[in-house]
């Protein structure tokens, strides 16, 4: 009866280093590669975002603002910004995207001509005082043609 319980015993220890190296394992390749994930997508998160400024034959219009086209944050700094496929976008521009594609909408996002800051304490500040003072940024983005739509969907960062 000891010998049986000294091979549960052995194989236990067994299951248990197995997991114990295997997890060390993974940490080691997690370590390795972060910095090179990091850097892959950091590198493309300031690529180009097609925007569609009216020339579509939809009667639907999805209007979003999103702080990850408008300010200097990126993919690794901030939790409001998202990497779709190495860009970094806005978490409202995922949103919109989806909304967009279920509905045929046109997507339309509103840009700022000077960006906020990455530090999102400072972006608080600006706009809470945008907001007192009744300042509007000024955009480079306009809508040609409101009329043409029926529907007109909109997000925002709440």
């Amino acid at each position: 009866m000891a010998e049986k319980a000294k091979k549960i015993n052995v194989k236990k220890r067994i299951i248990v280093w197995s997991i114990v190296i295997a997890v060390l394992a993974a940490g080691v390749f997690i370590y390795l590669n972060y910095r090179s994930m990091i850097a892959h997508i950091s590198a493309d998160s300031s690529a180009p975002i097609p925007v569609q400024t009216g020339e579509t034959d939809t009667d639907i219009l999805v209007v979003y603002f999103t702080l990850g086209e408008n300010s200097k944050v990126d993919a690794i700094s901030s939790a409001s910004v998202t990497a779709v496929d190495n860009v970094a976008y806005g978490n409202v521009r995922v949103i919109a995207d989806n909304i967009a594609s279920e509905t045929g909408g046109e997507l339309f996002s509103v840009i700022q001509t000077d960006k906020y800051d990455a530090n999102y304490g400072t972006v608080v500040d600006v706009a809470k005082k945008e907001q007192n003072d009744d300042i509007r940024p000024e955009l480079e983005t306009h809508i040609k043609d409101l009329d043409k739509y029926n529907t007109v969907f909109i997000g925002y960062p709440t």
